[in-house]
């Protein structure tokens, strides 16, 4: 609705609307505006929102005059600072760190509207959340870790087992039941690993689709870079160079491509046809076919490197497993929690277990080592100031 950009590099962005447009008029005539899981959103786009409304409204107040309810909850993941060293440069791109904090009005919601028929459930994820657990101290030939006791919820210590609680083999032959579960994983590396496991477990043959890339440079000629080590390169939020799909399965778009039907970055989508130029889509519980192309995808080839590449691919991603950060904002009807990896921000190992509504919907996946006297223990990172 906004246009906000979609990566700000500092505090000086702008939004992409024309005073005087239908979309101006629209936002100008708005009596509320609702900004949901505020708490994710870097400090940045408020100010480019709250500037933006000055200039649109000509009202030199806050916000240009409107009333807007931020909503969120702060005990989940904050703004993702890429490079950050210190929990303190994670809370300085919160709102929280910004002046306009002091000027908000606040309400604190009390009760877990997800878990609220499990109150003893809903404690504990609000205790876990504002990290007032006792800790439990393990030692270890490498550290002394202290984790937190997880006893409430069931444990598996094998990946085969957590895929089959989420998704039994009865289950993976119906795909619209399949999009309301879900195994959350810390890394990117371990959902691609769960995604591919799952995808062989489907009856149909798999399809693959290669991508076409290339290094966009004023002096491309003079960059040396093969086709097979851009076919290698996996940039962040880009498509697989091989997207391997089957008929059935179930897939996430990762961009924004239509909003008038809701397909935007994040919609869970099945696989329907396939053909090299398209791929025919429907959505969970409708009969509606939509067609997905391939675009065009730009990123540096390396985290920071000035050489970009292009990538031509279809903007999907079978979605039987993801992050935990892209689950945040989500209710999910059965969960498998992969922690063979630590959580390694704020709020991570909250947001995973509180997507379900009952914790007999839940079942987290440990190492061997991390289980003392029967009791699953984890790692929790809370960061107090952005509390």
């Amino acid at each position: 609705m906004f246009r906000f950009p979609l990566n700000l590099v500092d505090d000086l962005g702008y939004w992409n609307i024309t005073n005087g447009s239908q979309r101006a008029e629209l936002i100008l005539n708005a009596n509320l505006i609702i900004f949901d899981e505020a708490p994710m959103a870097h400090k940045w786009l408020i100010h480019l929102l709250e500037r933006s409304l000055r200039d649109l409204t000509k009202i030199d107040k806050i916000f240009g005059g409107k009333i807007i309810i931020f909503a969120g909850d702060y005990r989940q993941i904050p703004p993702v600072v890429v490079d950050a060293k210190h929990n303190s440069d994670v809370f300085n791109a919160s709102v929280k760190s910004s002046p306009i904090w002091q000027k908000l009005k606040t309400f604190s919601l009390v009760t877990s509207q997800r878990c609220r028929d499990d109150s003893e459930f809903s404690e504990f994820l609000l205790k876990l959340g504002s990290n007032q657990l006792t800790s439990v101290t393990l030692h270890t030939n490498r550290t002394v870790e202290n984790l937190v006791n997880l006893s409430m919820i069931s444990f598996v210590s094998k990946l085969d087992d957590l895929i089959d609680f989420v998704y039994p083999n009865v289950i993976l032959t119906e795909p619209d039941v399949c999009v309301h579960r879900a195994i959350l994983s810390t890394h990117n590396a371990s959902v691609y690993e769960i995604n591919a496991k799952i995808l062989e477990l489907l009856p149909e043959d798999p399809l693959h689709f290669y991508s076409i890339d290339e290094v966009v440079s004023d002096n491309a000629d003079q960059i040396f870079l093969g086709v097979d080590a851009l076919n290698r390169m996996q940039p962040k939020g880009i498509p697989e160079h091989d997207l391997t799909l089957k008929v059935g399965c179930v897939c996430m778009i990762i961009r924004n491509l239509n909003f008038s039907d809701k397909l935007v970055n994040g919609t869970k989508v099945i696989v329907v046809n396939t053909s090299p130029r398209l791929i025919t889509v429907r959505k969970p519980g409708l009969s509606d076919d939509y067609l997905i192309p391939r675009i065009i995808f730009k990123a540096p080839v390396e985290p920071g490197s000035p050489i970009e590449m292009c990538r031509r691919q279809f903007p999907l991603q079978v979605c039987y497993a993801m992050t935990i950060h892209k689950s945040q904002g989500q209710t999910i009807c059965r969960v498998g929690v992969d922690l063979r990896s630590d959580v390694f921000s704020h709020g991570q190992l909250y947001v995973a277990l509180s997507r379900a509504q009952h914790r007999q919907n839940i079942k987290i996946l440990i190492s061997e080592e991390r289980v003392i006297n029967g009791n699953p223990l984890a790692n929790n990172v809370v960061y107090p100031p952005l509390l």
